[in-house]
């Protein structure tokens, strides 16, 4: 097949459809989980495989991916050594920034062009639902294992949730400008 192995991770995923893609990274991740020690060379793979799923333009499958990373964390955090750790909070920086959905502060006013919105619609609340589930991904993260986490791992995830809050309050202040300019 041509094109790229990310792109065939992402058709892979949505051909066999959300439950046999929860089924396969499930038993993917336990099977991770089982040898990690002598797998864990693989995670570079294992978590492209997760970041595809996520960046799907399929909700149930950027969900699947959030749920497959979730499981990844709560079954091999505990015993990752600091440089997987590192990896993992690089991926989960990475997801932060690629589901930003920027195309709701797109310049002038946000509203209809032609009666259409300037952007695709499912596309920014696929975005918005993949930034709240990393957000509570994050939260359980850090809550279960911030004790195996390097300082500068640390701050890589606070990077992301900075990076996650700094567009949402951009974002309602420009929304609340433009409210208040359509009103007058």
């Amino acid at each position: 097949v041509a094109g790229s192995p990310e792109g065939n991770a992402g058709a892979w995923a949505a051909a066999m459809g959300p439950p046999t893609c929860l089924a396969a990274l499930t038993a993917l991740v336990r099977l991770f989980d089982a040898h990690l020690d002598t797998l864990v060379f693989l995670l570079d793979d294992v978590l492209k495989l997760i970041q595809n799923c996520i960046q799907h333009d399929t909700e149930a499958i950027a969900r699947i991916g959030v749920e497959g990373f979730k499981m990844l964390l709560s079954l091999t955090g505990k015993r990752l050594q600091p440089e997987p750790w590192q990896k993992i909070t690089g991926c989960i920086l990475r997801l932060f920034r690629d589901s930003m959905p920027r195309d709701l502060m797109c310049e002038g006013n946000p509203s209809l062009i032609d009666g259409r919105l300037p952007f695709r619609k499912d596309e920014v609340v696929i975005q918005c639902v993949v930034q709240l589930l990393l957000i509570d991904m994050l939260q359980g993260t850090v809550t279960q294992h911030y004790r195996h986490v390097s300082p500068d791992g640390i701050m890589t995830l606070l990077d992301a949730l900075r990076q996650s809050f700094e567009f949402a309050q951009d974002f309602n202040q420009r929304d609340r400008k433009s409210t208040r300019l359509n009103s007058s």
